[in-house]
């Protein structure tokens, strides 16, 4: 039982580096980045910070500016005195809306959702992985909720905070496509499209088939996930 799961681990995992993937280098001084444009490009999953509502998980909603950090996967969003601050525990979140972007909170990620049906929906994940060097631990955390400035906060950048000042480091940009089912996150498979649209079966496997459509390229499940809610 215990190999199957590391093998179905692994099949997951050599799924998710072949979707789309980008590496480079950043430099580091007083925990902040200062040289790497294409992370400072992909810091950030949106454009700007953007008025938005964080539900947390007990049902209550906060307001504020937002964004969402791609490497330490957490909430973002601009202080009374402008500074950035960011949630002491992310695991409270439930969902994020702000602008034309809704995401939810997997265990391990922010998932922005594509699309949906009502019933499955297909989702994108950005992450972004640095080297070793990096320090765990980075954030505290407080479970409690009082009121988004009466949510438990700590100012902090991001986990470069305690790496050392001109340290250069190699990071990988991800992003994942993903069916989204309950909550939970599963590889889009024709196994697995076919699984949530049985009654679409055989469009699914004619375009897996032909060639139009590789799990590995992201466009190309986009189209197929839209093709299928309209039909």
């Amino acid at each position: 039982m215990i190999m199957k799961r590391v093998i179905a681990s692994l099949f997951f995992l050599f799924f998710s580096v072949l979707i789309f993937a980008q590496s480079g280098e950043i430099k580091v001084f007083d925990g902040k980045v200062v040289e790497g444009s294409l992370y400072m490009e992909k810091a950030f999953m949106l454009p700007q910070f953007t008025d938005g509502k964080v539900k947390l998980t007990n049902g209550e909603v906060f307001e504020g500016k937002v964004n969402i950090h791609a490497l330490t996967q957490s909430i973002r969003f601009i202080g009374d005195k402008g500074d950035t601050l960011a949630l002491d525990d992310d695991s409270i979140v439930s969902s994020v809306s702000a602008g034309n972007y809704f995401f939810i909170k997997d265990k391990r990620f922010y998932v922005q959702i594509l699309n949906t049906d009502g019933n499955v929906s297909l989702g994108l994940t950005r992450t972004i992985t640095l080297g070793s060097e990096v320090l765990e631990g980075a954030y505290g955390g407080k479970n409690e909720v009082s009121s988004i400035q009466k949510v438990n906060v700590h100012v902090s950048e991001n986990k470069l905070q305690h790496i050392k000042n001109g340290s250069v480091l190699r990071f990988d940009y991800r992003e994942n496509i993903y069916l989204v089912k309950d909550s939970r996150l599963y590889i889009p498979t024709k196994k697995n499209f076919v699984k949530f649209f049985p009654s679409k079966k055989d469009f699914v496997e004619e375009q897996f088939g032909s060639g139009k459509v590789s799990v590995s390229k992201e466009n190309e499940l986009i189209v197929l996930f839209n093709q299928l809610v309209s039909m």
